[in-house]
């Protein structure tokens, strides 16, 4: 159901896309959701982040799971839970899943 409700918020972020010129970062409990043709997130973001665009760079920690989609994609940053990726190119020069969330222990 994680996937399925994912994959709606990447449909509908996609289907934003045109009507936005520069970008949009809403967020929702800790969870930030992003959509413009060139989009960097930087700052630290303490849940999940959802990303669409031409140019996609997650160059912030993550401290939950990373849903990004774009024609470049480039995750730059430690991401303590999964990544969910899709695009022409995509690269991951970092830790996926090896640092621990809050409360957890390695």
């Amino acid at each position: 159901m994680k996937t399925f409700g994912t994959l709606i918020w990447i449909c509908i972020l996609i289907g934003l896309l045109p009507a936005l010129a520069d970008e949009a970062r809403p967020s929702f409990g800790g969870d930030e959701f992003a959509a413009g043709q060139v989009f960097a997130v930087a700052a630290p973001v303490q849940q999940d982040t959802f990303a669409v665009g031409h140019e996609v760079t997650l160059s912030g920690a993550l401290s939950g799971d990373a849903h990004l989609a774009g024609f470049n994609v480039d995750v730059g940053a430690d991401v303590a839970g999964d990544v969910y990726a899709a695009g022409f190119s995509v690269q991951a020069t970092t830790a996926v899943g090896a640092i621990s969330r809050p409360g957890e222990t390695p």
